[in-house]
């Protein structure tokens, strides 16, 4: 990531005319652009919403909202969180639904950019051959540990998430080299996520992070890593969309395991229409 945005735009080259056009605009209005969309700054830089994501990729960030905190930060000044962000807009005339869910779907594009499809295929290959996977999240991220093992138990790969902190560490230590251990920390420093972790490493298992701090505690005892952009600080609102985000992913790797074993979602159908006819008694 870069040191300083504004050196950077001032001394960026190479970049295509439509970029440039971007870069132009973000150069001669950098504090509008602390609340602005993609949408907007493609619009007031009459370039398409594409070229704006691919500018703020041209300086080393993840997506837009990295950006906007890297660069509020440099300002000496707060990057407005994602609830800001709507109620500015929504003032200015758009939409409450439309802005909500915009900048979700912008959030899950800028996902869908920095997570490795092949990270997500061994993920889900460690998962098909484990003997026992766990799932290990507290607060908001208790709740995606328990959506993806639900989806997990679904398509018959063994899966346990856990929520409290002191049941952990006596699950994780039981692993072995034939287990996975799958931690979620949106900010990838929560203390009893990343102690169970490395308890899991200890023990032999295969660590999977999903984090969006790629230099963070629990990112570098990872033996793999799935990333969410930083949509927002940690302790904001903004921490549900982050949730949403981690869920997409894990949707993701769990879309990769059934495409490995077919077989897997046919037994599921089975299984359904099984569970359909027995309440229907």
């Amino acid at each position: 990531m870069p040191t300083s945005v504004v050196r950077r735009l001032q001394t960026v080259i190479d970049l295509s005319p439509a970029v440039e056009r971007v870069a132009d605009y973000v150069r001669a209005h950098t504090r509008e652009c602390l609340t602005q969309t993609a949408d907007e700054i493609a619009n007031e830089a009459q370039v398409s919403p594409s070229v704006v994501i691919r500018f703020v990729k041209e300086l080393g960030f993840r997506g837009m909202q990295e950006f906007r905190v890297t660069l509020a930060a440099e300002m000496g000044t707060q990057a407005p969180s994602i609830y800001e962000q709507a109620a500015q807009q929504i003032a200015g005339g758009r939409g409450l639904v439309r802005t909500v869910l915009g900048e979700a779907a912008q959030a899950l594009l800028d996902t869908a950019e920095i997570v490795s499809d092949a990270t997500v295929e061994e993920v889900a290959s460690r998962l098909i051959a484990a003997r026992r996977s766990e799932i290990y999240g507290v607060g908001a991220s208790g709740f995606v540990a328990e959506d993806a093992a639900h989806k997990l138990m679904r398509l018959n790969v063994p899966a346990t998430a856990m929520s409290d902190p002191h049941i952990q560490p006596i699950y994780a230590s039981q692993l072995t080299a034939a287990d996975v251990a799958i931690a979620v920390s949106y900010s990838g420093r929560t203390a009893d996520t990343v102690d169970v972790a490395t308890i899991a490493k200890e023990s032999g298992a295969y660590v999977v992070a999903l984090t969006s701090a790629p230099s963070s505690p629990l990112a570098r005892i990872a033996d793999a890593l799935l990333l969410v952009p930083a949509v927002d600080a940690p302790d904001t609102l903004g921490v549900f969309t982050a949730r949403l985000l981690q869920i997409a992913v894990l949707d993701a790797v769990t879309v990769a395991i059934a495409m490995k074993e077919p077989g897997r979602l046919a037994a599921l159908r089975s299984r359904t229409r099984l569970l359909s006819h027995r309440k229907g008694r």
